[in-house]
Formats: C-alpha cells, sequence, structure tokens
C-alpha cells in the first residue's frame, strides 16, 4: 500500500525533474542511486534514505 506522503512527495520530484529537463535516469546518478530505485521514489512506493557522506 502507497503511503500519500510519498506519492505526494514522488509528485513533486517528477514536476521538478522535468521542469527541469531531466531523465530519471540523470537524476539517479546526480543522486547516487540506481535508476530503478529513483523511479520507486517518485512513483511513492519506497521511501528515499539519507546515507552518511562518510
Amino acid at each position: 500500500m502507497k503511503s500519500e506522503t510519498l506519492v505526494e512527495i514522488g509528485d513533486l520530484l517528477r514536476a521538478l525533474r522535468k521542469g527541469l529537463d531531466l531523465t530519471q535516469e540523470e537524476v539517479a546518478e546526480m543522486a547516487g542511486i540506481s535508476r530503478p530505485r529513483y523511479r520507486e521514489i517518485e512513483t511513492g512506493t519506497s521511501a528515499a534514505r539519507a546515507r552518511p557522506p562518510w
């Protein structure tokens, strides 16, 4: 079951990405994650998690 909040965040990410004319692949590469993982975040099926920089 999808969380309404995760779906809303995904919708915002998608709108921002498209507004910047970027592909999911480009954003995923910038974030250091795979495109399938980014797609899950953008569709609200998975939450993003922060990693420490070390």
